[in-house]
């Protein structure tokens, strides 16, 4: 007998946050009321800066060559001017400063551009408070000719050792990770090639898994997550290759990337928490103005302000820089409740609103093997103080466990995305094959079976004349659902049967192969 398993959960008129909104908690920029003084507008002299703690002071620190070599010194929230920082003893390398860092322990980074780290060592310098003359802490010439510090990232802190600096190169596929056993006096390299280029002006952050895994972007490239080898795992596509800078921060539960796009001259904070190939968009800033920036450089940093709002601090070359802060109080789409019940192979979902402001409808989404994917989309009603309900059936299901989301949409694009539902679907028979995918298949296809407990089962595949052309699974399967994959690619095409075969059953399905 099949069994009809039920989820629900009552969400007390949960508010979904959806796009956040930015307000401009000060810019001095193009677009605006103007660069400060010292930054210039077309030279491209400032290309990286830094938001942090240092002492009791919250700076921004933004390296700039206009007219010397220096590291300018700007209250946080106000973005005023405070003065500069020593540079005694900074030199070498295309620019002796080109971006900067500061540890979660206050300690000041700045780092030089050298576009041959063989001919020119790379350098790197930290200042302990903003009164000392700055300490050289990385002397590094490479064994080949990489270019180093377009970008660099400092993640941890001196004082427990954890501090780690990240520089990509930008003319290789080489990514440069720079630990401290010295409470950072010194600094020792380690190198991984990844699998896919970052462009001329990389930048690397790390993610969020601990382990060594991260994210990647640099001129004409995308977004990338990479393993901690450096193979490529997801690639964005919600933000295009327009970024040059990304700051990864996590806030409410939730994972999010900073990027700077050198297009649109601005910020945008993507949430990455279902993984980067999943990502939906947070907000945007506003641009920082319309001059040329031919480098496409820029740079972005982001503030947890521990109230459910984040200020984002961008800067764009010979345009300017800027603080905006997310608002506290998101778009209300209120859903009260969202549940769903199992019948067979078919999941009813159901969730309620109590109010929906410029909502646009839900995407309904089940996770599959590489993140969530979308089953259907389901009208809103826009703007209403009125209680709606609503219903959608996700139809053939495999046996096993099923997780369920809705990603609600505004008119304007903007997304928020609802807690999850997980049912059982119950096959009602001891074995059961799941539909094959795709089918006519060319080169590979993919089958899942389940079983109700756990026994021998030989999974094989054969041809109309009754020969065996493959066995998918030989062996003891485990309770519950077991992907396989149909490679395809050498077989002749026609007809085919799977056959699947238990202790006690025994299930075929028919396959097609196409050239």
């Amino acid at each position: 007998m099949k069994r009809s398993v039920t989820a629900f959960i009552l969400l007390a008129a949960v508010t979904l946050p959806l796009k956040a909104q930015f307000t401009t908690t000060w810019e001095r920029s193009a677009a605006g009321t103007g660069v400060p003084s010292w930054f210039s507008t077309t030279a491209s002299t400032e290309r990286g800066f830094a938001y942090g703690t240092v002492g009791v002071n919250e700076r921004v620190y933004v390296a700039s060559r206009n007219g010397g070599t220096f590291v300018r010194v700007l209250n946080a929230d106000t973005g005023a001017d405070v003065g500069t920082l020593d540079v005694t003893g900074v030199s070498g390398g295309t620019f002796a400063i080109n971006d900067i860092e500061v540890s979660d322990d206050g300690v000041i980074m700045a780092c030089n551009l050298t576009t041959d780290a063989v001919v020119s060592p790379f350098r790197c310098y930290t200042w302990a408070s903003e009164a000392v003359a700055p300490t050289a802490v990385i002397v590094y010439t490479a064994a080949a000719a990489d270019r180093l510090g377009d970008k660099v990232t400092l993640t941890g802190s001196c004082a427990d050792n954890t501090a780690t600096l990240f520089a990509a190169s930008g003319n290789s596929t080489t990514v440069y990770t720079f630990s401290t056993g010295d409470n950072c006096a010194s600094f020792a390299p380690t190198t991984v090639s990844v699998a896919a280029s970052m462009g001329s002006t990389p930048d690397v952050v790390p993610d969020f898994s601990g382990s060594g895994g991260f994210y990647g972007t640099g001129s004409g490239q995308p977004v990338r997550a990479y393993s901690a080898a450096g193979a490529v795992n997801a690639t964005a596509t919600i933000v295009g290759d327009v970024t040059t800078a990304l700051s990864s921060f996590s806030g409410g539960g939730r994972n999010y990337l900073g990027v700077f796009d050198h297009v649109a001259g601005n910020a945008t904070v993507i949430d990455v928490t279902d993984g980067l190939a999943a990502a939906t968009s947070y907000g945007a800033t506003a641009s920082l103005g319309a001059n040329a920036n031919g480098n496409g450089t820029g740079d972005v940093a982001v503030r947890n302000n521990g109230d459910g709002t984040f200020t984002v601090f961008v800067m764009e070359t010979n345009n300017g820089l800027g603080a905006y802060t997310t608002n506290a109080a998101p778009l209300p789409v209120e859903l009260v409740s969202f549940d769903g019940a199992a019948n067979g192979s078919t999941a009813t979902l159901r969730w309620t609103t109590a109010s929906e402001t410029n909502n646009a409808g839900f995407d309904v989404q089940r996770r599959g093997a590489e993140g969530f994917e979308t089953l259907g989309f389901v009208a809103g009603h826009g703007t209403t103080l009125e209680a709606q309900n609503y219903v959608f059936d996700a139809t053939g299901l495999t046996p096993g466990r099923h997780v369920f989301r809705l990603v609600q949409r505004d008119f304007d694009g903007a997304t928020s995305v609802s807690p999850e539902v997980e049912l059982t679907v119950n096959a009602g028979e001891a074995l059961a094959f799941a539909v094959v995918q795709p089918n006519p298949a060319r080169s590979t296809a993919q089958v899942s079976l389940y079983v109700d407990r756990t026994q021998s089962v030989t999974v094989a595949v054969y041809d109309m004349v009754g020969r065996q052309v493959a066995v998918l699974f030989d062996g003891t399967m485990a309770e519950g659902t077991t992907p396989m994959q149909v490679e395809t690619a050498s077989w002749p095409a026609g007809l085919y049967m799977l056959r699947a075969t238990g202790e006690r059953f025994s299930k075929t399905q028919q396959l097609t192969v196409i050239h």
